[in-house]
């Protein structure tokens, strides 16, 4: 038994990292579509002093993953030091708050970088370079912080849920979950902000690119206006097909949750009770999810 606790313990961390790393891959990949198909004009213009900008962003960089790094370790400490299983009773309190709101803390503190990050490329590079555009840098602005940072947020948030959602019996082997006081987010709520950004992040996306290419349009000749509709073309395209993959993942995403709390549901109440018995934290998982729903 002894044994077999620190590779748990290391697989869920790597997990965790893994995810985070995925998701802001897959942001800096949106990031980069974003400038160079739906917003190019954006980024447009500027001084060419490549080695101040490699210069500026490793700078950068490097101190927003100082911050966050600390910021982290000194959130995370309650929870790190308790060891593999939380301790029962008020001195593991804190710990188990901070267990159960460990996705909200590592999403906020994606959102929070990507906000960063657009101030950072927004705003204080063209100030430093004399190329300050307001227009631009609110343009910049959106693509970085409201494109890519809630995509990449909303990932990390519903991942690492799901991913702690399988440690909860490690971490709460006498199942008090449903005792610990934090603030939570029903099902419905979830449900609505996931609607919500794929209704609403791809309109503003194609109303963007609508609008960059009507001004484009004002000054083009028979040709370039051609290839100017040709291209909001595409972009109306793979909009239209990522957001139906994203749609049809994330509706078998809620049919199995769902499907799932049916079938805990379903049995009688012998085999619920034989549920609860083999472990305590069945219960509290159980009217945890019937006051979210």
């Amino acid at each position: 038994m002894t044994i077999s606790t620190p590779p748990a313990r290391l697989s869920m961390s790597v997990r965790l990292r893994g995810l985070n790393l995925l998701a802001h891959l897959g942001g800096a990949l949106l990031t980069v579509v974003y400038f160079h198909e739906v917003d190019p004009t954006a980024v447009a213009g500027g001084v060419p002093v490549v080695g101040a900008e490699i210069a500026y962003f490793v700078l950068a960089f490097g101190l927003l993953y100082a911050i966050l790094k600390r910021v982290s370790t000194h959130w995370l400490a309650p929870l790190t030091q308790a060891g593999p299983v939380l301790p029962p009773g008020p001195a593991g309190g804190t710990a188990r708050r901070r267990a159960l709101m460990l996705p909200a803390f590592l999403a906020l503190m994606s959102g929070g970088g990507w906000v960063a990050a657009a101030f950072i490329w927004g705003v204080f590079w063209p100030l430093l370079t004399g190329d300050f555009d307001p227009g631009r840098a609110l343009r910049q602005m959106f693509g970085i912080a409201f494109v890519a940072g809630p995509f990449v947020t909303a990932i990390v948030f519903f991942g690492s849920e799901r991913l702690m959602r399988h440690e909860m019996t490690r971490l709460f082997p006498s199942g008090e979950l449903s005792a610990v006081q934090v603030p939570r987010l029903r099902v419905r709520t979830r449900m609505l902000a996931a609607f919500l950004l794929l209704g609403l992040l791809p309109l503003a996306v194609l109303s963007m690119a609508a609008l960059t290419r009507a001004d484009a349009l004002r000054t083009a000749d028979a040709a370039t206006a051609a290839a100017i509709i040709l291209n909001l073309k595409l972009v109306i395209v793979v909009l239209a097909l990522g957001g139906l993959a994203v749609s049809v993942g994330l509706a078998l995403l809620v049919a199995a949750r769902r499907g799932a709390a049916a079938g805990r549901g379903a049995g009688s109440d012998g085999a619920r009770a034989a549920r609860r018995t083999r472990h305590p934290l069945c219960g509290g998982l159980e009217r945890r999810d019937r006051r979210r729903g």
